[in-house]
């Protein structure tokens, strides 16, 4: 199959997990792509369909490829510019990506020298409006990008890509909300360091893991304050129910919704109610097709926590989702998903994780692995019990 668009994404923090939610995002989508390069900073993508990449959690800035050189060419970078951007006014920076440390300090200092010779040229030819913005760093971030308006077609971040001996130059088209962001985690009115601390953008990605329609039903059971159901509110789930054994963390949902509802139009419903995650057939319609959730993670491991104490607090935790995965079988539909973070202790050294993945099999989940292998999230879907598949 023919593709139609070469683009680049900027992932996040998490790069693993970023390209994980694209591929999850891209097949639910039935979206044809090819994966030309990844690293840790960029994932460059052939695909055949126009794409809002930003309705993703993990991807800091996306854009457009629009050339390829064996070289830093610089004069693909001034094409760019005359045929984007308007006739009289020129606004632009650079984001260099996947540079050895010595081709990013020649290319940084070649491309912005050379830019000040475009400005001066296009100052006196035809006496337009240029404006360089620089950055320490060898890239223009996502804020940087929104508070210089360096969009099109008000601006332009130039972006140049290293991969293998060639590079590739395109423009970035979109970036990463931040200022909704940094609403939905530091405006709500209800915090908690202990009970919410999940950032909005792993919220959005683990909701993007789900492959769900905005139709259909989803749960998070351990809400906290709230996190997962106001990312599934801000994009467009339609029937959204939340519980938590807390009567706190009820409340506090409860209020947090509330204020996203009064300052946003929805048609969504949001059902919140106190439930034991344990028994979330007694509480919650079987309508819900995935169950989304940061469950409860243990105690707080200290200085002073002992390996024998974090051993113990693992094992209690493994019988708690034991437990959890066993009413979910019983409460989700053939083909339903869980999603959800997997705790990881570090106590003097080690490493301490938990592994259901033979008690799940058994039991009829099946993982997806877009990625995750080995990550604090697990995708899982629902399936039939092995005594229920001769």
């Amino acid at each position: 199959m023919k593709h139609n668009y070469l683009s680049f994404l900027i992932l996040g923090n998490l790069p693993v997990l970023s390209v994980a939610e694209v591929v999850a995002y891209l097949e639910a989508r039935k979206i044809s792509y090819d994966i030309v390069d990844v690293n840790t900073a960029v994932l460059l993508l052939r695909h055949d369909t126009a794409v809002d990449w930003s309705e993703l959690g993990g991807v800091k800035k996306a854009g457009k490829i629009c050339g390829e050189s064996g070289d830093l060419n610089m004069s693909t970078a001034r094409v760019l510019l005359e045929e984007h951007l308007p006739a009289d006014k020129k606004i632009f920076g650079f984001s260099f990506y996947n540079l050895t440390s010595a081709a990013l300090k020649r290319a940084k200092g070649d491309f912005e020298r050379e830019a000040l010779t475009w400005k001066k040229e296009w100052r006196a030819v035809d006496k337009i409006r240029v404006r360089l913005v620089k950055s320490r760093l060898p890239e223009m971030s996502s804020v940087i990008v929104g508070q210089e308006k360096l969009l099109p077609p008000q601006g332009m971040d130039v972006v140049i890509i290293g991969s293998g001996h060639k590079f590739f130059y395109g423009y970035t088209e979109s970036i990463q909300d931040y200022r909704l962001y940094g609403e939905r985690d530091f405006g709500k009115p209800v915090r908690d360091e202990l009970r919410g601390m999940m950032p909005p953008k792993l919220a959005r990605m683990m909701i993007n893991y789900s492959q769900n329609s905005r139709e259909v039903g989803i749960l998070d059971p351990f809400c906290g304050v709230g996190t997962l159901p106001l990312e599934a509110l801000s994009l467009g789930y339609k029937k959204i129910f939340a519980g938590d054994i807390s009567p706190e963390a009820v409340m506090a949902t409860q209020k947090n919704i509330n204020w996203w509802k009064e300052n946003n139009t929805s048609e969504a419903t949001v059902d919140i109610k106190k439930a034991d995650a344990r028994e979330v057939s007694k509480s919650f319609p079987k309508n819900v097709r995935s169950i989304i959730t940061e469950p409860y993670l243990g105690p707080l491991v200290k200085q002073s926590t002992t390996p024998v104490q974090a051993q113990k607090a693992m094992e209690e935790l493994k019988n708690l989702y034991r437990q959890c995965f066993r009413e979910w079988q019983r409460f989700l539909p053939v083909g339903g998903r869980v999603v959800m973070i997997w705790p990881e202790y570090h106590v003097q050294g080690s490493k301490l994780t938990i592994n259901l993945d033979d008690k799940l099999v058994a039991d009829g989940w099946v993982q997806i692995d877009y990625l995750l292998k080995n990550s604090i999230l697990g995708a899982w879907r629902r399936g039939l019990p092995k005594a229920e598949q001769r």
